[in-house]
Order: C-alpha cells, then structure tokens, then sequence
C-alpha cells in the first residue's frame, strides 16, 4: 500500500527556485494572459463589425468546441506522448493564428466569417495546450511540494484573468483593436521562449491501455466520488449561467448603455478576475469544510456581483 503524500507548507520561493517548475509556470502564466485577452478581444472584435451578441456569443461557442471535443483526449494522450512536444505544437499554433488575425485587423481584411474561423482555430490549440500544461505539473516539482505547486499554479491563473484584460486596455487605447491581438501574438511568442529550455522527464505511466477506456475510466472515478462530482457541477454552472453571459453581454451593455470604449471595458473584465482571485485566496486561507461548501458556490456569485457593479460605475463615472 503505497504512503500517502506528505505534504509542506506553499513557499512560492522555493517552488519557483525548481527551473523545470519556473519556466512552466511562466509559460502556463502567459497562455492564461493570451486567453483572458482573446476572449474580450473576439467579443469586442465582432461588436466593431456590426454584429450583436448572438454573433459574439457564437464565436465564443465556437472557441469551446475544441475545448469540449478534445481537450480529453489530450488529457489521455500526454501521459504517453512526448509533452514538450504538445506543448510545442500549442504554442506555436497559437503564435501563429494570433499573428495573422492581428495582420487581418490591421491591413482591414478582417469579416465575421473569418473571425469565426479564427476563433475555432485558436480554441483547437487551448485544448492541446491547457490540459498538457496541467499534466505537467507533478512531474517536475517534488512529491511533497505538489499541492504547493498546484495551488501557486492556480494563484497564477487567476492573476492572469486580471493582468490580461488590463494589459488590453491601453493596446486598445492606443492602436485599436487590432493592439489587443498583437498583445497576444507578443505574449505568445515570450512563451515560447520559456519554452525552448524546459526539460521534461519522461512520463513515469508505462501502463497503455485505449484511449476509449482510459476516458471513461475517468469519469467514472467523478460519478463514484460525490466531492469531485459536485465540484463538477458548480464548475459547469458557474461558466454556464454566470461566466460565459457575462463574457458575450458585458461588452455589448458596456458600449451600448454605458457609452464604453474598448479600453474602459477591459476594466470590467480585470475586476471579474479581481473577483475570482480573491475568492481564491479565501478558499486557499480559510479551508475549512464550511468554506468548502460555501465558498465554492456562493462567493464567487457574490464577488462577480461585487465587482461587475463596481465596474460598471466607474464606466459610467
């Protein structure tokens, strides 16, 4: 029977002081600052070519599908491909489409065709990247300092939701919207540089079985545990009926009702990161099991509240 994992208090210093740990970290930073930007950018994107909400909304249904057909799979196959590789792939492929939809906005061959194009290009390599990117983790830090380096992971996501949308902002001030995807072609490009020198050990899952089962195998380990499987429904629920609507209708509320620029409405979009990463933080200091409960499902609804009205005053102001 194997001993369970001991585990040490989060040092984000020492963590950050493993070289494999700190150039993923990086990377996976960058590649959350690209999404939490691409998001509002393609919303934004669709408004200054005429379309409504429908429209943003389907291009960012569109970004999903990859996310949603593929992402388990990639899940599955990096325990037995080369993940430098996969992460490689994404990277690159995300250079590359950010590149050229920023060229197509600049020179004014961009259309809401294309745009959708784009975007379900873009989404095909978040689903290689994000998945990899998590896989990763436990194989370069320490069996003692994983849950550490999970939760600086995590940390590092949500600062990413902020800065992201923030950095946007004065790239849509100054150049536009076309500023915002060359933001993102830039941030991927520094990834990649983090990149060049990660080493990865080899995958220590020798056991190969189909694809089809190692699949099913793990979603059957989220029905047979109640915990995962409620955490799975809050996490559905929250980007379903609270993330997702205020993705596709902030922007539109904000420059039709608020009379918002571009810039100003990247303000919304760092509070809503604002919001989860403070509840984070609470969930990380205060884990208790009712804080478990709790938290999970009503404090980010209440933060997202908070800020979304903070947000939309300081617009109007």
């Amino acid at each position: 029977m194997n001993s369970p994992i001991q585990t040490q208090g989060i040092r984000p210093g020492e963590l950050l002081a493993i070289r494999p740990f700190r150039l993923l970290w990086i990377n996976s930073f960058l590649f959350i600052l690209v999404q939490s930007t691409q998001r509002f950018s393609f919303v934004w994107l669709a408004l200054e070519l005429g379309a409504k909400s429908d429209i943003s909304g389907f291009i960012l249904f569109v970004m999903g599908i990859p996310v949603l057909l593929i992402s388990l799979p990639i899940g599955v196959m990096s325990d037995h491909m080369n993940r430098r590789t996969l992460l490689m792939v994404s990277q690159l492929g995300a250079l590359a489409i950010t590149t050229v939809i920023a060229v197509m906005v600049t020179t004014q061959n961009m259309t809401i065709k294309w745009a959708i194009v784009g975007s379900f290009i873009a989404g095909i390599f978040i689903a290689i990247g994000s998945p990899v990117r998590s896989a990763i983790v436990p194989s370069v830090v320490p069996r003692d300092k994983l849950v550490g380096a999970i939760a600086v992971n995590t940390i590092g996501n949500n600062l990413g939701l902020i800065i992201g949308p923030a950095t946007a902002g004065p790239a849509i001030a100054i150049w536009g919207i076309e500023g915002a995807f060359w933001i993102q072609a830039l941030l991927n490009l520094l990834g990649f540089f983090a990149l060049i020198n990660l080493e990865l050990p080899a995958s220590l899952n020798t056991v190969r079985r189909r694809l089809r089962e190692e699949i099913f195998g793990g979603l059957t380990f989220i029905r047979g545990h109640a915990e995962v499987r409620s955490f799975y429904v809050l996490l559905s629920g929250s980007i379903l009926f609270m993330m997702a609507p205020w993705i596709v209708l902030g922007p539109q509320i904000a420059k039709e009702q608020a009379g918002a620029t571009g810039s100003q409405t990247t303000f919304m979009f760092a509070m809503l990161g604002v919001g989860q990463f403070v509840t984070s933080i609470a969930i990380l200091r205060y884990n208790t099991k009712w804080c478990k409960k709790v938290c999970g499902s009503s404090a980010v609804y209440v933060g997202v509240q908070l800020f979304k009205s903070c947000s939309v005053s300081q617009i109007q102001s």
